[in-house]
């Protein structure tokens, strides 16, 4: 239970920037692979839209993963907007 309150009570603590720079990175990965000359233009062009460095990316995804209370509602968030959009428009 403790771990679930401060799971919760971090959430805010994740940039919502820095998930929309993470999907639209995987998204990127996904669909021009990690090495082409493409994917690695795409990925500099992304994460200058989300105002990152590689180095900035880099040390803010390493403080995510290296604490337990921010990765469970990182990976929420992902989720949350993964499943918005694969959900069926009515």
């Amino acid at each position: 239970m403790c771990f679930t309150f401060f799971a919760c009570q971090n959430t805010d603590a994740i940039e919502e920037s820095f998930v929309d720079v993470y999907l639209e990175l995987r998204m990127n990965s996904l669909e021009h692979g990690n090495n082409s000359i493409k994917a690695k233009e795409y990925r500099s062009a992304i994460l200058k839209k989300h105002g990152y460095t590689v180095e900035s990316f880099r040390e803010y995804t390493e403080s995510i993963q290296n604490n337990p209370h921010l990765w469970l509602p990182f990976q929420n968030k992902v989720l949350h907007i993964l499943d918005s959009i694969l959900e069926p428009q009515s």
